[in-house]
């Protein structure tokens, strides 16, 4: 019988931080089930969809994915509620 390969995971960090996020039952069932068909754990998937998240959002307000610049260094509609 096949083995399946090992969950891809994030490399250990040691100044990573949790961070909980409600889903949908939907949502849940979607994250399973896209992260098993990629043999990748729930919590490596979140990951993955943040990370692709954010590349994208970086994008759409003109940073770049590895900017330097500060939240407060680029006009941006919430910038000011965001600092605060």
């Amino acid at each position: 019988m096949p083995t399946k390969p090992p969950a891809l995971r994030a490399p250990r960090q040691p100044d990573t931080v949790p961070v909980a996020i409600r889903l949908t039952p939907t949502e849940l069932a979607k994250t399973d089930r896209y992260g098993a068909a990629e043999f990748r754990s729930r919590a490596a998937f979140t990951r993955l969809m943040f990370l692709r998240g954010m590349a994208a959002y970086e994008r759409d307000i003109g940073l770049g994915p590895d900017s330097a610049q500060h939240m407060d260094a680029y006009s941006h509609p919430h910038a000011d509620a965001v600092a605060e």
